[in-house]
């Protein structure tokens, strides 16, 4: 086979009947495999804007992939240091529009990738409700970095390559391997130019111009830009929603607004907060029930007990 790779173990008793083998290319037996020799390569695509074509005849899907340099809104607001991000876009079905033999177990193939990705089977092991928004099927695919609409794209960071964790602008002579063109303005720059205005509350500066959707039984809020249930708002806040214990520990990962977990989160802490809510009021009453009856918290429980039963054995 070409390029110096091996049969699996159902068919490489077969092998031996292909002829045409190709020999490997001078470029592959030079290449090093280190940091610089990838730095170099993603700098010449990049340049280049190569464009490459990616197909799976199991799924009859197709995409293109590409490479990007990171701009200065990752930079700073998603804190994210890559150098160069690959993009997936350019979706397209082909083999379902055919009308062959191959069409049915390609459409029954892709759609099992499908319920695997919105259905979250793989991530821990545990059962999840599956999502029928579009909103969440969105989220969820930009989380597991899957394209399943002709519409939509998704950035991909290069994690082995980065900068220095260090302000902009950034030296190619400070690395020991290639790095693009300087592209990222100064921080001061940037948060003049992209972010909003605030108002000395910290509140977002509303465009009276602009009409607020309205929707009944809901409000819309300004900063995550939809629409919130009255009873859920008060707990909508700026703390985040962490996808596990773990997470909220290490602060890493957490829900983006809107998804399906992020409002699970939100249902929880309403919960917690209504249960803890009942719990006091029940405190309370104990507590007037023990200056009533002149006794004490510990003994209060067994003395309410004992009356009980004297009650009902005289009943």
């Amino acid at each position: 086979m070409s390029l110096n790779r091996r049969g699996c173990i159902t068919h490489q008793k077969f092998i031996d009947l292909f002829q045409n083998i190709k020999s490997s290319t001078n470029n592959n037996k030079h290449f090093i495999n280190n940091k610089k020799s990838h730095a170099t390569l993603s700098l010449n695509r990049w340049k280049d804007g190569m464009t490459k074509h990616v197909y799976s005849n199991r799924l009859g899907i197709s995409y293109d992939t590409s490479y990007t340099t990171n701009d200065s809104k990752y930079y700073y607001l998603k804190h994210n240091r890559c150098m160069y991000r690959k993009r997936f876009d350019n979706f397209n079905t082909y083999g379902h529009q055919l009308k062959n033999n191959r069409k049915t177990p390609q459409v029954i193939r892709f759609e099992r990738a499908c319920r695997t990705v919105f259905n979250n089977r793989s991530r821990y092991g545990k059962k999840h409700s599956p999502i029928t928004n579009l909103e969440d099927q969105l989220a969820r695919a930009r989380h597991c970095r899957f394209l399943f609409l002709r519409s939509q794209y998704i950035n991909k960071p290069i994690n082995h390559l980065k900068y220095y964790n260090r302000p902009p602008p950034h030296i190619g002579k400070d690395y020991n391997f290639p790095i693009p063109p300087n592209n990222l303005e100064p921080r001061r720059r940037f948060i003049q130019n992209v972010l909003p205005t605030v108002n000395l509350d910290n509140q977002e500066v509303i465009d009276d111009s602009t009409p607020i959707p309205f929707e009944e039984g809901k409000t819309w809020h300004v900063k995550l830009g939809f629409m919130v249930p009255n009873e859920l708002m008060p707990y909508v806040n700026d703390t985040p929603i962490y996808i596990s214990s773990r997470q909220e520990k290490l602060k890493g990962k957490a829900h983006e607004p809107g998804s399906k977990g992020w409002w699970d989160g939100i249902r929880s802490r309403k919960k917690r907060h209504d249960q803890s809510k009942v719990e006091q009021d029940e405190r309370n009453k104990r507590i007037e029930k023990v200056k009533l009856w002149n006794t004490s918290q510990k003994k209060f429980l067994y003395r309410e007990e004992k009356s009980i039963n004297l009650t009902s054995f005289q009943n």
